[in-house]
């Protein structure tokens, strides 16, 4: 069990990243694996250099020992996992910059990188392939390529990054993050991220800005300043994200923090009640937090803590997590599991966005996910107005195909801002709509412009007219 506060912006990432090690080998194929002399042997098998035994997945299911890349990857294979996904989670998790699988190769490079390079040229990459090109690029010395041979590329992992799901949306993410480590693809993955940003109506943009945590610290505090002070609302939210963590991992840069600070500022007294401002505030130092209190006058600093009241927030998550629970395969159903109580809890009602968003992460690749979309998808109808966006967000990473009815019942919902949360999480649906259901929603009289937003948003990510596709892997 992680032991961090739960106030803490950060999380016990050996212990999280165990949690999911743990509950897949117990779950996968009906307790096949339950067993650990079951799964050794074949662990073994598809991992012939790795050194294990029974002490040794002890350590890294229990969070005492970091599991190697190879382990990772031997994990993913013998339970049937999506290819890198484990790997992309332990990415993303580190607070810091990510380890890399291997050694560092002096110079020149292999042919397993130059298989990957053409796969990321010629668009043929998938999530994985992405993932592991950015690792090997890392591990690499340098590399030339003909000039403009990356613009396409990045500006491609971008596009697809902000149309993938589930574990393709992870690799591409934690290969965004590898790739604005390197001294060459740097520049072409900011620039692709400034492009996509620049694009009226392009789906995701929050996700998309929220990646500048990841650039180095000077360029991510500067750049997410300015797209914080952004006129469009959806970049302006994923910056903030961005600031915020950067500033929750000590690596805002102090040249950037009086700018900033004028902008959390200018924001609380205009929008007190947003709480991505107020996450921002809190990560601030002390002095430049109190400048702001002097600021605000008799208004006063935002509160603090999480997003509905705690006994709210216990309430809910123990709640969804129950039914969620229940659906679960039977090794897992015998008792609650505080671990999944506690990310759901985070992925709700964590003050920290940055933390919630990772929670969310790891309850989307848990076999918990099945019965948790729909879990989400029940709770949605019965939400109060504090409840119902915290549950309709979650439901948007966790979703499957199975909630899509549900959604589109919740369509005829006398409740204007249920109507548009389920339109926004249709746009997430693994499965792409039909046409006949494209059609009935922009045929549909949306009675507020919120509505219309989320029906946008939903035909946007679905229509074939836009000759793309959601990316699941």
């Amino acid at each position: 069990m992680d032991t961090s506060p739960l106030s803490d912006p950060h999380g016990g990432e050996l212990t999280r990243l165990a949690w999911l090690l743990g509950t897949h080998r117990l779950t996968t194929q009906d307790g096949l694996y339950a067993s650990r002399t079951r799964f050794l042997p074949d662990l073994s098998k598809v991992c012939p250099g790795l050194s294990c035994d029974d002490s040794g997945v002890s350590r890294w299911e229990s969070g005492a020992r970091q599991p190697s890349a190879v382990a990772l990857a031997g994990y993913e294979k013998v339970l049937a996992l999506p290819d890198r996904s484990l790997r992309a989670i332990a990415v993303l998790l580190q607070p810091n910059a990510p380890s890399l699988p291997g050694p560092r190769v002096a110079s020149g490079y292999d042919g397993r990188l130059g298989d990957l390079i053409d796969l990321v040229v010629d668009g043929q990459a998938r999530g994985a392939d992405w993932l592991e090109f950015a690792e090997e690029l890392l591990r690499h010395g340098p590399i030339f390529m003909r000039p403009g041979v990356w613009e396409g590329p990045c500006a491609r992992l971008i596009e697809e990054t902000a149309r993938s799901l589930h574990a393709g949306y992870l690799t591409r993410r934690a290969a965004v993050r590898l790739l604005l480590a390197h001294p060459t693809l740097r520049a072409h993955v900011l620039e692709a991220i400034n492009g996509y940003l620049a694009r009226p109506g392009a789906p995701r943009r929050a996700d998309i800005a929220s990646l500048l945590r990841f650039a180095p610290p000077v360029e991510g505090s500067r750049r997410s300043v300015e797209k914080a002070r952004s006129d469009d609302a959806a970049s302006a939210r994923g910056a903030t994200r961005a600031a915020a963590a950067l500033l929750a991992h000590g690596l805002f840069d102090d040249a950037a923090l009086p700018e900033l600070t004028d902008h959390v500022a200018v924001a609380l007294g205009t929008s007190p009640e947003d709480i991505h401002v107020t996450d921002l505030f809190n990560r601030l130092p002390p002095a430049a937090r109190d400048e702001v209190s002097g600021r605000l006058g008799p208004a006063g600093p935002p509160a603090t803590g999480e997003l509905v009241p705690v006994e709210i927030a216990g309430s809910v998550a123990i709640s969804i997590a129950a039914e969620a629970q229940a659906a679960a395969p039977v090794q897992v159903r015998s008792e609650p599991d505080r671990m999944f109580q506690r990310l759901l809890r985070e992925a709700l009602f964590h003050p920290h966005a940055e933390r919630r968003a990772e929670s969310a992460s790891l309850l989307m690749m848990s076999p918990y996910q099945p019965g948790l979309g729909h879990a989400l998808a029940s709770a949605l109808e019965k939400a109060t107005d504090e409840t119902l966006p915290r549950i309709a967000s979650l439901l948007r990473c966790c979703l499957t195909n199975a909630q899509a009815p549900v959604l589109f019942g919740l369509l005829g919902s006398e409740t204007p801002n249920i109507r548009a949360h389920a339109l926004t999480a249709l746009g997430n649906c693994p499965k792409p709509l039909s046409e006949r259901e494209i059609t009935l929603l922009r045929g549909m009289d949306w009675s507020t412009a919120r509505q219309q937003e989320s029906a946008d948003y939903a035909i946007e990510m679905h229509a074939p007219e836009t000759g793309r596709e959601l990316l699941t892997a």
